[in-house]
């Protein structure tokens, strides 16, 4: 029988898992409607985590709800850049916005559960 701990872990593990995989597929995909996928499934990770960041807090943390909400923010930012970079074609504005996606996931990863 798993306890509560157990289960911590074992969405702590899949949740660094999906982190890792997305990420690096996000940069190693040549195909631009693959990276842009990556691009908005890492956002939605980063929107997930900064939810469970802000939640995690109960209102009593303000240093973690602050990085929550930044993290919400910078993932919601990440998924602009990229639709406006796909509808211009242009490709540093693309790179930039899974740059950022990477960056509000990395930091989501670590408010979330580290801090």
């Amino acid at each position: 029988m798993l306890t509560s701990l157990d289960w911590l872990i074992i969405v702590f593990m899949a949740l660094a898992g999906a982190t890792l995989l997305s990420v690096i597929l996000m940069f190693v995909l040549k195909n631009k409607k693959a990276q842009a996928v990556c691009l908005y499934v890492t956002a939605a990770l980063g929107l997930y985590l900064a939810y469970v960041g802000v939640s995690i807090s109960g209102g009593l943390f303000l240093g973690q709800m602050t990085g929550g909400f930044l993290v919400g923010m910078t993932s919601i930012a990440s998924i602009v850049l990229g639709i406006v970079a796909q509808k211009t074609h242009n490709e540093k504005l693309f790179l930039i916005a899974r740059i950022v996606a990477a960056a509000a996931l990395t930091v989501g990863m670590a408010n979330a559960f580290f801090f």
